[in-house]
C-alpha cells in the first residue's frame, strides 16, 4: 500500500539520519476555529519552553473546520501543504483518500513514551479510518444544552432542574415564548458543522447516518423522528424567528434565549460574554435509547509532513498535546473533554477543576457513550454536508415535513455519493 511504503520510508529516515541534537526545525501548523487562536498560540509557547530547538507556527484564519479543509485541498494542489493540520474528526476521511495524511500508528506503537499516555479507546475510534490512525484526537466537544436560569424561573420551572427528555424540554421552551414574545424559548443548532447535532439526533435514538460500506442508512425510524424532533422545535417558536446560529448565540448571551442546543466548546466563551447577566446552566444532551450513542467533534491533528526530521519534531508536538498541563489548558481554554483519561481524576490536574466548575463537568456525564463524527466518502463529502444542512433548515421553519425533508435527503445524498 501507498501510506505503508511512505511510512517505512519516514521511518527509515528517521534511524539513518544523523541530524545534531540542537537541530532546528519550524513546524507549520494550520488550525480552526480561529476563535481558539490564543488557545493554539499558548500551546505552541508551552512546547517551545520544553523543546527549544522547534518553533511551532501557528495559522489559524479560518473561522471553520469546512473552510480549514477546503483551504488545505487549495495549498495541496500548488504544494503549499503544512506540517499539520487541527480540524475536525469528521475532515481526517478526506485528506486519507487524497493520500495526504500519515498514519501515526507506527509512531503510537514505537514510542516508549506514548505508551504512558492514557489515550482512550473512544479517542482512538475518533480518529481511526479503514484500520489506522490517521488522527490524533486532542480532546472533544460534546452535545450540551446551555439554558438560561433565570427564564427558567420565569416559566415556572426549577431552574436547577433542567428536563432530560425532549418533550419536556419542547414544551418548556413553548412556556417561555408564550410568557414574552421578545424571548425565544429553545434554539437547536441546525447548522452545525458536518450536520453535527442532526447526527446526534440520530445516533442518541439508535440510528445512524450511513451503513459499514457508507450507504444510506438514516432514511430509518430513528432518521424520521429526528426530522420530526426539528420540526417539533420550529413550532415551539424556532421558526418564527428564523436566526443564524451567530444571531442565536448572540440573543442567548443577551438574555432573550431560555436554552441552546450547542457544543460543550463554547461554555467558556459563553461564561464570558454572559459575565453577571443571569445565571447559566448546563445540561446533558439527552440519550432516548439504551443503544444511542453521541458522536464527539473531536479536535484532531493530522500530519502531513514526509520530511523524516519534521515529521518527528511534528510528532513531539502532538505528543505533548496529550501531556497533562497541555490538555488542562485545552479543556479550560474551550469546554472541550480530554482524552487523556488520567487527567480527569487527578486533584492535581482537571480533577479540582471539574470540581470548582460543575458546569463544565456536565460534559462528562456521557463520555462512555461516545462514537465518532461520520464523514461522508468522496470528493462530495462538504456538498453533502451542506445539501443535508439546507433541508434540515426547510424542517425548521416549517417548508417541509419530515416525511418530505427525508425523501429528499435519501435521494439527493445517494445522488452525491454515487458520482
Amino acid at each position: 500500500m501507498r501510506h505503508a511504503l511512505l511510512i517505512t520510508s519516514i521511518f527509515v529516515g528517521l534511524s539513518g539520519a544523523a541530524s545534531p541534537a540542537n537541530a532546528q526545525h519550524v513546524i507549520r501548523v494550520t488550525a480552526a476555529p480561529a476563535a481558539w487562536t490564543p488557545m493554539f498560540q499558548e500551546l505552541a509557547a508551552q512546547f517551545k519552553k520544553q523543546h527549544p530547538e522547534i518553533t511551532v507556527k501557528i495559522e489559524a484564519q479560518n473561522r471553520d473546520f469546512e473552510s480549514l479543509t477546503e483551504q488545505t485541498l487549495r495549498q495541496a494542489i500548488t504544494g503549499d501543504l503544512p506540517d499539520i493540520t487541527l480540524t475536525g474528526s469528521n475532515q481526517i476521511r478526506v485528506f486519507v483518500e487524497r493520500g495526504y495524511a500519515v498514519d501515526l500508528g507506527q509512531f503510537m506503537s514505537t514510542d516508549r513514551e506514548w505508551r504512558d499516555v492514557s489515550y482512550s479507546s473512544a479517542a482512538a475510534d475518533t480518529g481511526r479510518i479503514d484500520g489506522h490512525e490517521y488522527g490524533l484526537t486532542l480532546a472533544a466537544s460534546m452535545p450540551v444544552i446551555l439554558y438560561n436560569k433565570n427564564l427558567l424561573a420565569k416559566a415556572g420551572a426549577d431552574p436547577e432542574a433542567f428536563p432530560s427528555e425532549w418533550p419536556e424540554i419542547i414544551n418548556l421552551g413553548r412556556k417561555i415564548t408564550a410568557i414574552d414574545q421578545d424571548d425565544m424559548g429553545l434554539f437547536f443548532d441546525h447548522e452545525s458543522n458536518g450536520n453535527w447535532t442532526y447526527l446526534a439526533l440520530l445516533e442518541s435514538a439508535g440510528g445512524q447516518m450511513a451503513t459499514p460500506s457508507n450507504d444510506v442508512a438514516f432514511a430509518s425510524k430513528q432518521g424520521l423522528w429526528a426530522l420530526e424532533l426539528i420540526r417539533q422545535i420550529g413550532e415551539a417558536g424556532q421558526a418564527r424567528a428564523d436566526m443564524s446560529r451567530d444571531q442565536a448565540r448572540q440573543a442567548f448571551t443577551a438574555g432573550k434565549l431560555g436554552a441552546l442546543v450547542t457544543a460543550s466548546s463554547g461554555i467558556g466563551v459563553f461564561q464570558k460574554q454572559i459575565g453577571g447577566r443571569f445565571p447559566l446552566g448546563v445540561a446533558p444532551f439527552p440519550l432516548p435509547s439504551p443503544d444511542g450513542r453521541l458522536p464527539v467533534a473531536g479536535l484532531s491533528a493530522v500530519l502531513f509532513s514526509k520530511d523524516p526530521a519534521k515529521a518527528e519534531a511534528a510528532w513531539k508536538f502532538l505528543k505533548f498535546a496529550m501531556m497533562p498541563s497541555a490538555q488542562a489548558m485545552i479543556v479550560k481554554s474551550t469546554g472541550m473533554i480530554p482524552f487523556n483519561e488520567k487527567v480527569i481524576n487527578d486533584p492535581d490536574s482537571l480533577g479540582g477543576f471539574y470540581s470548582s466548575e460543575p458546569l463544565f463537568a456536565v460534559a462528562l456525564l456521557n463520555r462512555d457513550r461516545v462514537t465518532s463524527w461520520y464523514s461522508f466518502p468522496g470528493p462530495n463529502s462538504i456538498k453533502i454536508f451542506n445539501t443535508i444542512k439546507d433541508i434540515l433548515r426547510k424542517v425548521m421553519t416549517l417548508k417541509a415535513t419530515p416525511e418530505q425533508a427525508m425523501q429528499e435527503m435519501k435521494s439527493r445524498v445517494a445522488a452525491a455519493l454515487a458520482r
